[in-house]
């Protein structure tokens, strides 16, 4: 990044810091802050409202803010706007709010996604209003709000930030895990007062969960079908044949991995304990964990036996089961913890040994990394795992363990550090090796078409919000960044000038990846890119390079949309595209971008 560049974002996020400051400044007397609810939180005369905000967008960071505004809050000065802050659990996309609020009427006036750290903020803000619906709150009862969805839709050339109401949905769930002690009585919590327009609402939810416009991840099955996880439980299965279809599961939980065997079984799972088996029948089979359970990888034999990759308390853990059984009983095999490394299933210590490679037949016990120098860790700092995956990379199967350390209140938060191993895994599950060679080096190892890319993760506030992309040179044994940047006069040596329509221009333009770069050979790939310059308009191109990403050329090809730019990486034979974030539609070309093919059209709402 120029330097220029990195001075302009820190005065501007500065600037925008202290106007908004300004802006929000008269209206702070008027909002009343309410943390979440503890046993501790002194409740006398108040009621609690109880709130989930699930996003449905591809905004970066949860939700955190709930404000709901008092019935003729404009008589007296007196009245104030409650602010109910968002619990630091569940992780995801879904924000719970559980606070203490006084009695009376009201309605929700915004939700918002606030989050600062140092001189940066962001800042993602929708508006509720009276068409929500009002509600009442009384001392010493539980006011359930059920579930709230944000997304974003395009209307003309902007995004206008939305915010629906799923009717008939309550928390009870997610109380008895994140605050028992409220003691949940379905027969004694309040809702809704009822106007009529239920109907209607639900309508609007439904259509928004048929009609993904985000997809979290991925997957090209062995049949050839390439699935991709939408938002509230919609998947969308493209067939071999380019046939499209959709299954749509009873969950709003984040579906983070999918899997299909040669039989044609399939198993998708996610956070919140979300775990959905689709056997030879065709019916789907709910096997979902408790809340606390993030499923982050699974393995799924050509004889029906399931092996799941998760987190739960804090510790990595691996279990097995064949899911077609009648009676489902999970085997642990083996937990891993941040202090503690890994332990088979009698909770026995692994041996410490070196990283060697072992043959199925050898039937050796799993090994440990070797013991390292101790960290500096503060006192009384915690630390848990965060998150749990599988990954491929030339041929062998890792597991990635994210470890996350508590910040200085020793509570877990968005925002803190975290550090990742990582581990080899024999393909008979007998034996797992500490591994800290090429594939340790990325924050993530991805299927771009032909092949595979390592990932540096953008930070939370990068300039770009874009991740790193790496290729592995298997001849210099090394990785080598994709560069990002235009070749404006590709064959010109680099002492001649470079020049356009008679005018010098320069030779580099530089850009950031829209999509992953997808590569359908070894060293030829296409990606979207955004172009920027100094004082100027961005770009959006679709590019091409024939030497791995060393070099990159713009093509003569007009997109066939302004928000469709997202390509997706594991179809190869030809470019597939996605307008993210904006619909469901799907175009694709065979003569790299000259021409496109609308091949799925999203259903209007």
């Amino acid at each position: 990044m120029p330097k220029y560049f990195s001075c302009l974002k820190r005065c501007m996020s500065l600037a925008l810091v202290i106007f908004s400051v300004f802006l929000t400044g008269c209206l702070t007397s008027a909002v009343n802050i309410r943390q979440p609810i503890t046993q501790e939180t002194p409740i006398v005369n108040d009621g609690v409202v109880v709130a989930k905000v699930i996003s449905a967008s591809g905004s970066v960071l949860p939700f955190n803010q709930f404000t709901i505004t008092p019935k003729d809050v404009n008589k007296s000065k007196e009245n104030q706007y409650p602010r109910l802050v968002s619990l630091d659990d569940p992780e995801g996309d879904t924000s719970l709010f559980a606070s203490s609020v006084p009695p009376g009427e009201y309605s929700v006036d915004s939700v918002r996604s606030f989050h600062v750290i140092g001189e940066y903020f962001y800042s993602v803000w929708a508006s509720g209003g009276v068409e929500l619906g009002v509600f009442n709150v009384q001392p010493g009862k539980i006011t359930d709000l059920g579930t709230f969805i944000y997304y974003r839709k395009v209307e003309g050339d902007k995004y206008m930030d939305k915010l629906i109401r799923v009717p008939d949905t309550n928390n009870q769930a997610f109380i008895n895990f994140y605050r028992p002690f409220l003691e949940y009585e379905p027969e004694k919590v309040l809702s809704w007062i009822d106007d009529g327009l239920n109907a209607e609402r639900f309508s609007n939810y439904v259509a928004l969960a048929q009609n993904p416009t985000v997809f979290s991840e991925r997957y090209l099955s062995p049949t050839g079908s390439l699935y991709l996880l939408g938002k509230l439980g919609a998947i969308l299965e493209r067939k071999k044949s380019g046939e499209w279809s959709q299954h749509v599961l009873e969950t709003n939980a984040d579906l983070r991995t999918i899997v299909q065997n040669e039989k044609g079984q399939l198993m998708v799972a996610g956070d919140q304990g979300a775990l959905f088996f689709k056997d030879t029948d065709g019916k789907w089979k709910d096997l979902s964990f408790d809340l606390g359970t993030k499923i982050g990888g699974i393995k799924l034999s050509s004889n029906g036996d399931a092996v799941i990759f998760a987190v739960q308390n804090g510790r990595a853990v691996i279990l097995s089961a064949n899911p077609s059984n009648k009676k489902i009983e999970w085997k642990k095999l083996y937990h891993y913890s941040a202090l503690k490394g890994w332990h088979d299933s009698n909770d026995v210590t692994l041996t410490t040994g070196d990283t060697m490679e072992k043959t199925a037949d050898e039937k050796v016990k799993p090994t440990l990394e070797k013991k390292s120098k101790k960290t500096t860790k503060r006192k009384g700092q915690l630390l848990r795992i965060s998150n749990f995956s599988l990954e491929e990379f030339l041929g062998q199967e890792y597991l990635r363990v994210t470890i996350q350390k508590s910040g200085y209140d020793n509570k877990f938060n968005l925002f803190d550090d975290t550090s990742r191993k990582l581990f080899s895994l024999s393909k008979d599950m007998q034996t797992i090796h500490y591994e800290s060679k090429m594939a340790g080096e990325m924050d993530a190892i991805i299927k771009a078409g032909s092949t595979s890319l390592g990932v540096k993760r953008a930070g939370f506030w990068s300039w770009t919000g874009k991740d790193s992309y790496y290729r592995f040179d298997r001849s210099a044994n090394s990785w080598a960044e994709m560069k990002t940047y235009i070749d404006n006069c590709p064959g010109l040596s680099e002492k001649a000038k470079c020049m356009k329509n008679g005018k010098k221009i320069n030779r580099k333009e530089h850009f950031n990846f829209i999509s992953i770069p997808v590569f359908v050979d070894l060293n030829k790939a296409y990606a979207t890119v955004r172009s920027y310059a100094a004082f100027s308009e961005s770009k959006t191109y679709l590019v091409r390079t024939v030497d791995g990403g060393q070099f990159w050329q713009k093509l003569d090809a007009e997109l066939p949309g302004k928000f469709c730019t997202d390509i997706v990486p594991e179809i190869h034979d030809r470019i597939l595209l996605h307008c993210s974030g904006v619909s469901g539609d799907f175009y694709e070309s065979l003569d790299e971008g000259k021409t496109w093919k609308h091949v799925r059209q999203h259903e209007n709402f």
